[in-house]
């Protein structure tokens, strides 16, 4: 268990030094990773999404080009009763 938390550990330490990060989400068909760099607007797969893991803070918005309602999730798993339209997303670097 300790070694998959190592391993786990070092590959995000890995992708913030290459300047990007990992957002897991969850639609009702499947589960997929997005690579994403830190400090630009990325959209996402146009999906609702159920359920998300980051590795470091990020803001969601409703719209595509990080504009519309914004919500800003620290690292950490998160999920919702119903699913929820999210269109693009901006993170941050946080140790």
């Amino acid at each position: 268990m300790l070694r998959v938390f190592s391993l786990s550990l070092m590959l995000v330490a890995l992708a913030a030094a290459q300047g990007q990060t990992q957002i897991h989400l969850t639609t009702a068909e499947e589960s997929h990773s997005l690579t994403v760099p830190f400090k630009e607007c990325v959209n996402l797969p146009e999906e609702p999404i159920t359920a998300l893991t980051i590795s470091h803070k990020c803001v969601f918005f409703t719209h595509p080009e990080c504009i519309g309602r914004a919500v800003e999730l620290r690292p950490g798993d998160h999920s919702a009763p119903e699913p929820v339209e999210v269109a693009s997303a901006y993170c941050q670097f946080t140790f």
